[in-house]
């Protein structure tokens, strides 16, 4: 029985250990042959592996922006300006004095809240839609 491709690839990984059946099949040691010439192809497209100078010039640079200054919030003054005229307006429109009701309201003029709510609640009690009472005088015997 022939190898797998798992198996060969744990054989080419060092994984696993060869057997006799590497040494005796041709069509798997093909196999096997084909994936190691992939795998060099692939390591030389893969492009150059970071050296360890690389990986401590790296190192450094990120310790030494790490020790440098913080930058600041506030780092442009117009933050700073927008922030304070906002909180500005804000408390002017809190303090302004409210304005007085008008006593030519014409709510207030017919009698208050009480005879507002009284129209609203009868509107409310009647069923049937405005519309609708001209269509029922159509059939209402005169």
């Amino acid at each position: 029985m022939h190898w797998t491709d798992d198996h060969l690839l744990n054989h080419l990984y060092g994984i696993s250990e060869a057997d006799i059946h590497l040494d005796t099949c041709s069509a798997c040691e093909a196999r096997l042959q084909a994936m190691a010439l992939r795998m060099r192809k692939q390591q030389v497209l893969a492009g150059p592996e970071f050296t360890e100078q690389d990986l401590a010039a790296q190192r450094r640079n990120i310790y030494r922006r790490l020790d440098g200054p913080v930058p600041s919030r506030w780092e442009f003054p117009w933050k700073a300006v927008l922030a304070t005229a906002t909180v500005l307006l804000i408390g002017l429109e809190l303090s302004a004095p409210k304005p007085k009701a008008d006593p030519g309201n014409r709510l207030m003029a017919s009698g208050g809240d009480s005879r507002f709510y009284t129209e609203i609640y009868a509107s409310m009690e009647s069923h049937e839609p405005r519309a609708a009472s001209p269509i029922r005088g159509l059939f209402e015997e005169q």
